[in-house]
């Protein structure tokens, strides 16, 4: 396997996991999150236009209130970019 396809493969496994680990087992500890993440989320207090800076302001700002709201998160599929700068992932989040 070459480093692109096994950059490929690892960023397919990042974006599945954040879906299936993360939020479908209500697990904020199995999203790798930077410590020094910048969210902007239309789920964030005061919406996309005020990001959140800080794993651990994500955790007690943002996360807080998911796991009492979140049914299940199913996957419907993920996509990579040509430059293998970005990954996105397409997935079904139920409420509870």
């Amino acid at each position: 396997m070459s480093s692109t396809e096994t950059r490929e493969a690892q960023l397919h496994r990042i974006a599945r996991a954040y879906v299936s680990e993360g939020l479908a087992q209500k697990n904020f500890d199995a999203i790798p999150y930077d410590d020094h993440i910048t969210l902007s989320a239309p789920f964030c207090p005061g919406g996309s236009d005020v990001p959140l800076t800080g794993k651990d302001t994500l955790r007690r700002v943002w996360w807080a209130p998911m796991p009492q709201l979140i049914g299940t998160a199913t996957v419907l599929d993920t996509y990579v970019n040509a430059a293998l700068t970005a990954v996105t992932c397409e997935f079904l989040l139920e409420a509870v």
